[in-house]
């Protein structure tokens, strides 16, 4: 058996001596080991110097340590810049949207000597009874706000305090934001802010079950920041979530800060103190699964990332002045209801998101034998810039006014007009009188911020209304601007106004009208209506057409030489000559052929004639050739 054995090991070496050498990957022996220490992952590795001349550590560069935070930012992109393209699902999309819900002028005068933090938060005002409310027993709503004393005698101004705390607003757990979104439409305008982004939320998920995002967000904005780099060569703000959770006191003593919660329960210490215990378990835990080793950092693997929160700052766009910051968890769908705004004030809004990214701390130490590398995860709350749009609110202003022309026929010189706002919206480019009105549309530019509402739009308000009339066709609408010759209203509240002018019979007059907003904004001018005011007998009838601008003709018509011009043979040329006469007694029947006409010398039968026409206008000259020739015509008596 021992020499059987013998044969097959010569055998297959023999079989490995003929084989090509495949060259393998050399890798460098190491000794790895992993340990914990104040709660954190800690992996060491041990390499012997020959084995690393070449491959693997050298590559990592000289330095002794390296800190790497590189990681994929999803950076959004506008709602309007993506509808008409094909995107993934898991795309990054944002919005910021001013209505105009309803005109109320008692609440715009409200508004006008308040600050934003002095009016109604549509999260705040819910059970009228907490030091946020700003109404007490009342309810905001289309019919509450249209009442100027019940909002005065029932607004409850708020606290230096209460304003300090509200500059910050934090949605925490189980606050159920979007249940209250629905109320937005009891408000006479508000903006609304969205965010669209699908990403991890391990992290975020842990701190609202435990009950402690809002106490890390609350050490977040109280805490000094460091800055690391991201993605090689820029430099952002960070904090150290690593120690956060040995340093926190787990307390929330910041009064710049409202929270927004469902259930407000008194924790101790000891149930933070298990809470702590727990989150640490989870961090060592998600470390171990996340964090990269040394050769996916040298191979630039990014490092696990998610979206934590993001901080919205509204600011006013021309003074700048910081107004107020949202905090909001990250979440798939985001949609932000600000109804702590003015009309026709220019907001900016500024978006931050905050990344928790579990980064790499590789220190490299080197001894005569061996390199050990040391690789300590870094778990960074990253601030990046997100998004930054404006807005304004905007009344859109009224469609073209609806008329009516009516007449009293036993009134020789006076008619009426009706004019009513026309309840319909529709989407059409404005039309100005003069250039200064251009304006109105930067105005709705900033307002119709996603393209998708009509440009005017039905508002039921006391309607006024712009008259003009002319006595001639205009040739554009820059002419009609100059005849204006009222501004009617009703007397009273109503969407309709009648209006009186005194005209001639039988003088054709031109009227234009369009309406006029409470926000001053225009409609678009109506048609030109032509009216003639005619009489018969002891009645007069009113004549109404739609015209259109008058027209220069630009070339002169063609005219008819046959109704200016007649050229004929003189009577002395038409008679039969005296001497043929004779031969043709007592009958021509059959002698046609031999008549002659004419009494005098020359005769203009069988000439040529040049007649030369002059323009008394422009002296331009024409000529008209014509041959004068005797037709004989034949009956059938003459063939007999």
């Amino acid at each position: 058996m021992a020499i059987k054995k013998l044969i097959k090991r010569k055998k297959y070496s023999d079989n490995r001596r003929n084989r090509q050498k495949v060259n393998k990957k050399i890798r460098p022996k190491s000794r790895r080991n992993e340990t914990q220490e104040n709660g954190m992952i800690r992996r060491r590795s041990v390499f012997r110097k020959r084995d690393t001349d070449k491959v693997g550590v050298n590559e990592l560069g000289t330095t002794n340590n390296i800190v790497d935070h590189n990681f994929l930012f999803d950076e959004p992109s506008h709602l309007t810049e993506v509808e008409n393209k094909i995107i993934g699902s898991n795309a990054a999309v944002f919005y910021v949207e001013p209505t105009f819900e309803y005109l109320s002028p008692e609440w715009e005068r409200f508004c006008t000597d308040k600050t934003e933090l002095d009016l109604p938060n549509l999260y705040l005002e819910t059970d009228y009874t907490s030091e946020n409310d700003k109404f007490k027993d009342l309810k905001i709503n289309r019919r509450s706000v249209k009442i100027y004393q019940n909002l005065i005698t029932k607004y409850l101004p708020p606290s230096n305090q209460t304003k300090q705390s509200e500059k910050n607003i934090l949605f925490s757990k189980g606050y159920s934001y979007k249940q209250s979104n629905y109320n937005k439409k009891d408000y006479p305008f508000y903006i609304e802010i969205a965010i669209k982004n699908k990403t991890n939320t391990e992290f975020k998920d842990k701190l609202i079950e435990l009950g402690l995002f809002e106490v890390f967000v609350e050490d977040y904005i109280s805490s000094e920041k460091s800055t690391v780099t991201f993605n090689d060569n820029e430099q952002v703000p960070a904090f150290d979530m690593s120690n956060w959770i040995n340093l926190s006191d787990m307390s929330f003593a910041n009064e710049s800060i409202t929270v927004l919660k469902e259930d407000d329960e008194q924790i101790n210490n000891f149930t933070y103190n298990l809470k702590k215990l727990n989150f640490s378990g989870f961090m060592r835990k998600q470390m171990k699964k996340h964090m990269r080793t040394y050769d996916e950092v040298l191979n630039k693997k990014l490092a696990y990332s998610e979206e934590l929160f993001y901080r919205i700052d509204k600011r006013n766009h021309e003074t700048n002045e910081l107004i107020q910051s949202f905090w909001i968890p990250a979440d798939r769908n985001i949609q932000l209801i600000d109804t702590q705004v003015k009309y026709g004030v220019k907001y900016r809004y500024s978006c931050k998101v905050y990344y928790l990214v579990m980064g790499n701390r590789i220190n490299i130490s080197t001894d005569r034998r061996s390199r050990t590398l040391t690789s300590v995860p870094s778990v960074q709350v990253l601030e990046l810039p997100y998004f930054e749009d404006t807005c304004r609110i905007v009344q859109p202003p009224q469609p073209v006014p609806d008329i009516e022309f009516h007449n009293d026929k036993y009134n020789k010189n006076k008619i009426k007009v009706s004019i009513k706002l026309n309840a319909n919206d529709y989407e059409k480019n404005f039309i100005p009188l003069e250039a200064d009105e251009l304006a109105q549309n930067d105005l709705i530019e900033e307002y119709n911020k996603l393209k998708r509402k009509n440009y005017f739009q039905y508002e039921t308000e006391h309607a006024l209304f712009e008259v003009f009339r002319m006595t001639e066709i205009p040739k554009n609408y820059d002419e009609i601007d100059n005849f204006k010759i009222a501004e009617i209203r009703h007397p009273h509240p109503s969407i309709a106004a009648a209006f009186f002018d005194k005209i001639k019979l039988d003088t054709p007059y031109y009227y234009v009208f369009r309406s006029i907003n409470y926000h001053e904004l225009l409609s678009n001018p109506t048609s030109i209506y032509e009216i003639k005011l005619t009489e018969d007998a002891d009645e007069t009838f009113l004549h109404v057409e739609v015209v259109g601008f008058y027209e220069e003709e630009m070339f002169q018509p063609t005219l008819k030489f046959s109704k200016l011009i007649q050229i004929i043979p003189s009577s002395l040329h038409t008679v039969i000559k005296p001497e043929v006469q004779e031969t043709l007694n007592p009958s021509v029947k059959n002698k046609i052929d031999k008549v002659q006409l004419g009494l005098v010398e020359p005769s203009v039968w069988g000439k040529k004639f040049k007649f030369r026409f002059t323009s008394t206008d422009t002296g331009k000259k024409i000529d008209i050739n014509v041959n004068v020739e005797l037709t004989r015509d034949k009956t059938l008596e003459d063939f007999k």
